[in-house]
């Protein structure tokens, strides 16, 4: 919280006083902006650093996209145990020794009246 008032702080500070400056002096105060800007821009610190990073993000995407391949190719076989599994459970269910229960085998409910 302090440093988001300090930053508040600083910015209605900075903008009060270029608001009174003059052209020149604003000017001025671009010319030297600008040349601070390109140092950074230039420097080899920053190139690095900028390396650094795409060699970072190249490397998590690398690892994002291997997971992403080892989790489907897991689902895949799963998938495909699954179904192998279901087959032979239904060619084994059906015996030929017991015949499948039919209507004629059960019985009736019994239509006496009770007394």
């Amino acid at each position: 919280m302090k440093l988001l008032l300090g930053l508040i702080v600083g910015a209605a500070a900075g903008g009060y006083v270029v608001n009174n400056m003059s052209a020149e002096q604003r000017r001025k105060l671009e010319a030297q902006i600008d040349k601070a800007g390109a140092k950074v821009k230039n420097s080899n610190v920053t190139q690095t650093v900028k390396d650094n990073a795409q060699q970072v993000a190249s490397d998590a995407s690398d690892a994002a996209q291997d997971k992403i391949n080892e989790a489907g190719d897991g689902a895949s076989d799963k998938m495909k145990k699954s179904a192998a599994s279901s087959t032979t459970s239904s060619t084994s269910s059906t015996s030929p020794t017991t015949p499948p229960p039919t209507a004629s085998t059960t019985t009736p409910p019994s239509t006496t009246p009770r007394t």
